[in-house]
Order: C-alpha cells, then structure tokens, then sequence
C-alpha cells in the first residue's frame, strides 16, 4: 500500500461528523491505483440530491452532506519492512467508512487486509463497504479458483475486539463495478447510499428524475425551435426518426453481438445472452437476429423427442446403450431402441394384479402394480424389477419373458434396486430393510433392518460393487444418508446429514470416489465418498424437489429431474449449472439416465413419456442410412408423414420408416429400367413409380404392382412424366414436338389441347399441393408455371437463370415458385405473375440440383454438387445459418425432401448413400423454448437502451423482478407497460 495526505481540494469540505474527518478511508492495492483514483474523484465530486441534504439518515449516523468528502486515499508505495504507521492509523480512527477496492490484487497486498483489520477493530464490521474491480468474491472456498478470489481475509470473516481474524463468515456489502455487471453509475450511487445512510433507491430515482428533466428540457426546446422554424421542426423529425431507427439497428448488432457471444461461450449467462438475441429481434428485425439465433440453435440440444410410454416414472439403460427399458403405476414394461425411439415389441405386465391395494401412508393409498425400481444385469441379459407387491422379478431382456418365480422376503413393499457389479448378486431396499439376493437361486443372501427408518427413497452402487447408498428419513434424521459394505451389508460410519429434508436421490460418479444427492429441499450436494464430507456448496437451480440423478459416463456432468418439469445439467467438478432447464416434459421428472456414450440423456416422467435428450447434437449433424444401392435416387414422404419411398437406379422400391430410414418390409424388385421419380398418392397407401417405359402403381397392403395399359401406351411416343397429388392427372411429355398433354388416370383419356412447353428438352416436373398448378423446368434456361383447369401457362416464362434451370418447387399453393440452376443461384417467383421476388439467392459452389418447401412455404431447403444443404428464409431471402455438411458424403446432392411436420428433412446423394437432417425450429420459437423469463424492466435499461421501450422478448414467458431476490417472477408481460411485443 501507500500513503499521501488526502487531496488539497478536500480540506475545505464540511467535516463529516463529530469526531471524524473523512466520510470514507479508500484501501487498495498498488496495482489497482487507477481504478481507486477514479473513485475518490467520483466520490468527492458526487451532488447529493437537495432535498436529502441535512437530513438524518434513517438509520442513523450524521446529516447528509452536500457530498460526501472528504475521503482519504494514501498514494505513496510502503516499504516491503513498514506497518501502518501512526499517520495511517490516525486517518483510519478519522474516517466515518472505509471503501475497500476488491481485486486479486487486493488479496496478494497484505496492506489492504492490514487496513481492513485495523478499521474493523475500530469501528465494527458495518461501515465497511467494497467495490468489486476484478476477480470472483469467496473463488478461494474452491481451490481450482481460488487465484480469482477478489475478498481479503479480513472482508470475507468477522474480525473480533482485538483485530485478530474469526473463522466467522461476515457478509460484505459490495457494489460490483466489473464488465457487464452494475453500471458504473449504478455503483457509485450503491456506494454513496451506503456512505452517507440513504436508500440507494432514493439516489436512482432521483438519478433518472435528472436525465428525465434533461430530456424534457430539450425536448421543450426543440418543441419552441419547431413553432419558430416548421421547416426546421420537420426536418428535426425526420432526423429524430433517423436516428430512432440507427439508434435501434446499432442497439440489435450490439446485443447480436454481444447475445452471440454469451451463448456460445455459456459460462456464466447463456439465459442472458437468449434474451439479448430475441430483443434484437424485437428492436430491429432486418439486424439478422433470426440468423444468429438459428445458427446458434444448432449448438443446443434438439426438443426432445418423446416416446408415449404410459406413465414411466422409472427407467433402465442396457449396458451397451442400444435398449431402452421403461414402467411406471401402471405396471407395464416396454422395450426401446435407445438410439430411433422405436418400441421392440408390446408391452408386458410387470407386476401384480390391480385389484390388490397396500396402505403406506395414513393419507394415501398405493396400487401393488407399481413398478419403483429398474435395472438391466450388467451382461444386459436379464431386466430386474422391484414393485409395490413387496416382489421383485426377474425378466429375459430380449422378450419380457419371466425367468422366474417372483422374489419375496420384503415386508412391504420394495422401492428400489441395483445389480452389483459382476451381475450375481442384486441389492434392493423398502420400508426399513436393505436386502441382498443371489440371482440364479433368487434366494435372500441377507437383510438388515433398519426400523427407525419409515422409507428408503434411492439405493445407489459403487462402480467397483463395494459400496452400497441409501437414502431417506425417520431413524436417519432429516436428509439422512448411510453408507454400506457391499460385501457384508454392514454399515460404514455413521448417518451423513445434509439436506434440509428427505434424500430422494443419490450417484456415485464412475470412480465412486464421490456421491451427488438430492432432495426435497430443491438442492444437491456433492460428497467424499472416503471422508463423507460435503464438497463445496450446495448446487442450486431447482425450483421443487429433485428425484433423479445421473452422472455422466466421464464424470463431468451431472443431470437432475426435478418436481418443477425440468432437467439441469451441472458440472461436476464445480457444481455450477450449464446452461438453461432443459424443457419439454409436462410432468415431474422421476428418472434420468445417461447413455454410454454420453451424447444422450434419457428422462421419465408421470405425464406419460420417456424423453431423448442429445446434449451435444447439432441441427446441420446428418444421420445416415441406406443399403449400398447406387445413385440416382428419387424419394418422397407419405401425407401423413409415417413412411417414406425411396427409388432409384438399383431398381427396387424401397418403403421406410420417416423418422429413422429404417425399412419396414424387404425391398420391391422392378424390371430392368431404373425409376425416374416415385412418390406416394394422396390420401391412399398406393405408390406411384416413373420407369423409362411407363407407370406402376404399388399397392403397399398387398405388395401388389398394378401397371395400366391404357398409361403406358399413350400415342404420339409421349410418356408418362408426373402424376397429380391425388392421381387423377397424369402429365405426359412429347420430347420431340416439344409438348405436354393431360390425361385422366381412370380413362387414359386426353384433357384439352396439347401445350406448347419448351424451346429445349424439359428436365422437371413439381405439382403443387393442391394440384391446382405445376411448374416445368428445361434445358433452355427458363421455367413455365401452368393451370391445371385453365390447360395453360400462368403468367410469363420464367427467365434469370445463366444456365440450365434444373429443377422448381411450389409452395402448398402455388403463390411461390422456387427454382434451382445450373448457374449455383436459387431463384424464387410469385406464383400467379411469374415476376421474379428479389434477387438471386447466392451460397452454393456449384449447380443447385434441388429445392423444396417447408411445409408453411416459409422455409426452402437447396441440394446441389458441392454436396452441401442450405435453408433459406422465404420472405427475406437470408441463408438461415451456415450450410449442412456434417456426416454428408462427399458428392452431390441429388435430392432433397422435408418432412410434413417440418422437424426433418432427408437427402440423397450420387454416391446412393441418404441422410436424415433434424430441421431447426423457427428462431423466436426455438430460443423462447430456451429462455425461462422476458427480462426485467431494469435489465432492459442497462442490456439494451434506456432510450427505448420496453418490449417483452417471449410473450408466453413471464416478466422478472429487478430485484433479484425476489421470488420466481409472475408478471406477465400485459401487465408490464410497453410489454405487447415478442415471440
């Protein structure tokens, strides 16, 4: 430290009090004498509002000054030898408060800890007040972080009469002057409250009722120069209006900016940066907000996909992740692939008859159906269930098949169970007993009873099988936990406590060196598995009881389920969450299981579904499937979108699953020509395929092909090239008289006159949905758009493309036309005109060999020979995030198709591989699908302008507190003024 007289400009400043001469002493570091200076100059030169001038303050102390100077702050460097000296000790018994500047700096000098000692044996621990520059407050409880603490000893604990430090934590007041935390005005005006004994609330209002009279006194200004000058006042409108709209296209790029950057990071405020993205949106739309947050979207989690699977309040993973195993109250049981979400056969009924009851609480009644606990034997054989029955069974894992009779030796009912490592034996616990069995016998190897205990809630194993966790309540205590020998059953030390209540849940992480518990009191705890200690503080996120857990298969995360529907995801090591809940579930979360690979987490719930979470897919990663078949594949998805066809040059026809690509029967051979195109009729379980010499239908029930004459000896040398949605037109194409000519399906029988197409060969042919209009493409550069009941073109020929226009799509219809082109430009019309609707559409390095709209015409997706995927938004004509490549082949893309919901899309390649693609949600969507609450009033302000209303980022989400420790925010955003803007 150093030491100075206080500053000249202070000596004729009123004395503060009786028996002070300095409202505050400043203690800091060397380092940090900068940042010091700046706040003794703010401090002495702050006004303090006129009406709190010579008032007491109401707490009490001496009349509020006019500012509050003098302060105190020595400048000259210590020698490395010197104490305080008297000069110092005197202006430390003379000063009112003391202002400690807080830094990691601050906590390597040993004066400041030396000042803050002093001062705290002087005058208590009240008037001492920090600001915080730097570094992180109490990093050092961690010593992974404990180079950013920014508390000295002596502001962290409690100092006694005799200056010497207390293991008693004191609570520091503290304004926190860091990047992206308090304003700078906000901090100062915290500190003066503090120094002068005023309510920090008077100070701002009285701050914003200055910048407010400043306003309207321009604004009186400007009204009196605008009655004077009415050219100059309009003038001054439009300038306003200008700089109103830079003011909002700059705030935008700014929180895009700065939104980008807090999401991709996510280390500390990933819910902030969200909502920084979306009042971008809502400030400034055409900023590019909706590209960003897109782009961003692709680094989240996907929405979950749900599997309806009753009420599946338990969960198993197979060993080698590839089954999934779910039951709940009602009894049943059902078999998953962990990886499609499909079920492996039909449920099975898992435990007793639903007639029998079993009283277990003086308010509640519970059905012996009820299925508490699940596990999968670790050679993944067998599947062990633990019921309300006071059974366990034991069931082949492949068909739900009992193996044998069920298990007794509970006397009530059994509330959870684990296999021990090595498979031969399995732990199981319930009401005041912990029970050890052989599995080939099924005999009871022994039980130990616990009956103070009324329940045990969780039983946990260690990965290495010697050690055994329960957890619950009554001889235990409140938050109770007992440690066991897995060998002998006998218990390990005493009771661990720690939770404000019951124990619901409890894991060992992989090494089972620590254990994470939960509980009713909406927190979790990490412990020593060896010293049973609790490790750090607790993990808070919660909102209701937590119920499950599961660590990660590295051991550096944990995910939770929680009463309040939500998942969290925490890092183990520090226990501090990352990102936002993940949301989807309707109901409490009771079950979590992570897969072995750790890319996936598997939740169940009571709302009746089983959920597949993928932490760290990305919306542009591809998932592949196909059979080695070569190129030249065409495919299409049913209306109903269960099924998807697909064909090509391996000349089958191939019917599968839209959700995975799986097949769903063997592969339809065809004749020698390969297929042109392929799709299914509307409204039927019929395929229609396009072969070089005619048409087929494929009646998918039967398996049968029906290929009609009268279609496949049209006159003239035309052939068959697309067929209406619902099958009643057929369009024919003459290559050399260069027409087009209608047929009807049921007759082969001519509709109107031939049409005149093309100038050179014609390449593709898309209906609309509605089969009202088609577009043609050629090889003469142009594209035509047609009336199906007019028998002619729409508007003019559609001409822009340099170069062959390879192939067109409508949106559901007809009032947008989409083509791709040879020239690497896609190119969008209006339907009903033929005019072009802006410019080219420029991303791809290479031809663009395919489009296709979304299912609401607001989203187009392009294929072409750079292999790569884009997504375009209709309106604007913006690339939505970067191209799709990852897990593409290497080669061109030659179709593309999206799914009728618009949560996926597939695409084929020239190498014949196919590629499941999961579609990103709409922007605003997706990121209020993200976010928890709207911002506060107060963080608008500070995050996006002052000068700007307010505007709620997600209507449906409630508007939170400026006070952050108030409770979880309710008001919504009608009853926020200026809130009826958003999501």
């Amino acid at each position: 430290m150093s030491t100075s007289d206080r500053p000249a400009a202070a000596e004729s400043a009123a004395v503060p009090a009786s028996g002070f001469r300095y409202w505050a002493f400043i203690s800091y570091a060397h380092v940090d004498e900068r940042a010091a200076a700046r706040l003794h100059s703010s401090l002495e030169a702050y006004k303090l509002p006129k009406p709190l001038v010579g008032t007491a303050p109401p707490h009490g102390g001496p009349a509020v000054p006019a500012r509050p100077s003098p302060v105190f702050r020595d400048r000259e460097e210590l020698s490395a030898s010197a104490c305080l000296d008297e000069r110092l000790k005197s202006a430390l018994r003379d000063s009112l408060n003391m202002v400690v500047v807080c830094s990691p700096a601050a906590v390597r000098s040993r004066w400041v800890d030396e000042e803050v000692r002093c001062f705290k044996a002087l005058h208590g621990e009240s008037r001492v007040f920090c600001l915080i520059i730097d570094g992180e407050p109490n990093a050092s409880d961690q010593p992974a972080t404990a180079h950013q603490e920014c508390f000295v000893p002596s502001v962290r604990h409690r100092i006694d009469a005799q200056g010497r430090l207390t293991d008693q934590r004191a609570e520091p007041i503290a304004a926190d002057a860091r990047p992206q935390r308090d304003p700078a005005q906000a901090a100062l005006l915290k500190l003066v409250a503090g120094l002068v004994g005023v309510d920090f609330d008077a100070l701002q209002q009285r701050h914003r009722k200055r910048q407010q009279q400043q306003r309207m006194q321009a604004a009186l200004w400007a009204s009196a120069a605008a009655l004077l000058l009415a050219g100059l006042a309009r003038y001054a409108v439009d300038q306003r209006s200008a700089a109103l709209a830079e003011l909002r296209l700059s705030t935008a790029k700014r929180l895009i900016e700065d939104g980008s950057a807090r999401v991709a990071g996510a280390a500390v405020d990933e819910e902030g940066g969200w909502q920084r993205l979306l009042a971008a949106a809502a400030v400034a739309p055409q900023a590019g907000a909706d590209v960003a947050i897109n782009d961003l979207l692709r680094r989240q989690p996907d929405t979950p996909r749900a599997l309806m699977a009753g009420s599946s309040t338990r969960l198993a993973l197979s060993p080698s992740g590839d089954r999934l195993v779910s039951g709940g109250p009602d009894g049943q049981l059902r078999l998953w692939d962990a990886r499609s979400g499909l079920p492996l056969g039909p449920r099975w009924q898992g435990h007793a008859d639903p007639a029998t009851r079993i009283e277990f609480n003086a308010a509640q009644t519970r059905t012996d159906l009820d299925i508490n606990g699940i596990a999968f034997s670790p050679d993944g054989e067998h599947i062990a269930t633990a019921g309300a029955d006071s059974s366990i069974r034991l069931w082949d894992a492949r068909n739900g098949v009992a193996v044998s009779a069920p298990w007794r030796g509970h006397r009530r009912y059994v509330t959870s169970l684990v296999f021990v490592p090595g498979g031969e034996r399995i732990a199981s616990v319930g009401d005041e007993e912990l029970s050890m069995w052989e599995v080939s016998s099924g005999q009871l190897l022994g039980s130990t009873m616990t009956e103070p205990v009324r329940t045990f809630h969780c039983l946990a194993v260690s990965a290495d099988g010697t050690r055994l966790v329960t957890c619950g309540a009554g001889g235990l205590g409140p938050g109770g936990l007992q440690l066991w020998n897995a060998l002998n059953g006998a218990p390990v030390g005493a009771a661990w406590r720690g939770h404000a209540g019951d124990v619901l849940a409890a894991e060992f992480n992989p090494k089972g060196t620590r254990l994470v518990t939960a509980g009713a009191d909406h927190l979790l705890l990490l412990w020593d598995v060896v010293t049973g200690r609790r490790l750090g503080a607790p993990w808070q996120g919660h909102s209701a009881a937590v119920r499950a857990l599961a660590f990660s298969p590295d051991g550096t995360r944990v995910v939770s389920g929680s009463d309040d529907k939500t998942l969290r995801e925490w890092d183990a090591a520090t226990g501090q969450p990352i990102g936002g809940p993940w949301l989807g579930h309707k109901g409490a979360v009771t079950s979590v299981r992570f897969a072995p690979d750790g890319q996936r987490v598997y939740s169940g719930s009571p709302d009746g579904s089983v959920r597949i979470w993928r932490r760290h897919a990305t919306t542009s990663a591809a998932v592949p499937f196909g059979d080695g078949y070569g190129g030249g594949i065409k495919l299409a998805f049913s209306a109903d979108g269960q099924r998807m066809v697909t064909a090509g040059d391996h000349r089958d026809v191939r019917l599968r699953d839209a959700a995975t690509g799986a097949l769903l029967q063997p592969p339809l051979p065809l004749d020698f020509f390969p297929v042109r195109s392929a799709g299914f009729v509307a409204g039927s379980s019929t395929v229609y395929v396009f072969r070089h010499d005619g048409i087929a239908f494929w009646d998918v029930p039967t398996s049968k092909w029906v290929k009609p004459e009268h279609l496949n000896k049209l006159p003239n040398d035309m052939r068959p090239a697309a067929l209406s949605p619902n099958g009643q037109r057929l369009i024919a194409w003459d290559a050399l008289r260069e027409r087009l000519q209608l047929f009807d399906v049921q007759s082969g029988v001519a509709v109107g006159s031939a049409w005149k197409a093309h100038e050179m060969a014609m390449i593709s042919i898309a209906f609309s949905a509605d089969g009202k209009r088609f577009v043609t493409t050629a090889d003469d550069a142009t594209a035509a758009i047609w009336d199906v009941a007019a028998g002619g073109p729409i508007g003019q020929r559609l001409r822009g493309h340099a170069g062959r226009v390879l192939s067109a799509a409508l949106n559901a219809d007809g009032s947008r036309v989409a083509t791709a082109g040879s020239d690497g430009t896609v190119r969008v019309w209006d339907g009903s005109s033929g005019a072009p609707l802006g410019a080219p559409w420029r991303g791809h390095a290479g031809a663009v060999n395919r489009v296709a709209f979304g299912p609401d015409g607001s989203q187009l997706l392009s294929g072409g020979d750079d292999g790569m995927l884009r997504l375009w938004d209709v309106a604007s004509g913006a690339a939505l995030g970067s191209a799709w490549h990852e897990g593409a082949p290497e080669g061109a893309v030659e179709s593309v198709a999206i799914h009728p919901s618009g949560l996926r899309a597939v695409s084929s390649y020239d190498d014949g591989s196919l590629r499941i693609w999961p579609m990103p949600k709409s922007a605003g969507a997706a990121a209020c699908h993200v976010v928890t609450h709207n911002m506060s009033l107060g963080q608008w302000r500070d995050w996006v302008s002052p000068k700007l209303p307010y505007q709620c980022q997600c209507v449906d989400l409630p508007v939170a507190a400026d006070d952050p420790a108030a409770p979880m925010p309710t008001a919504s955003c009608a009853q926020v003024h200026g809130g009826a803007t958003g999501r």
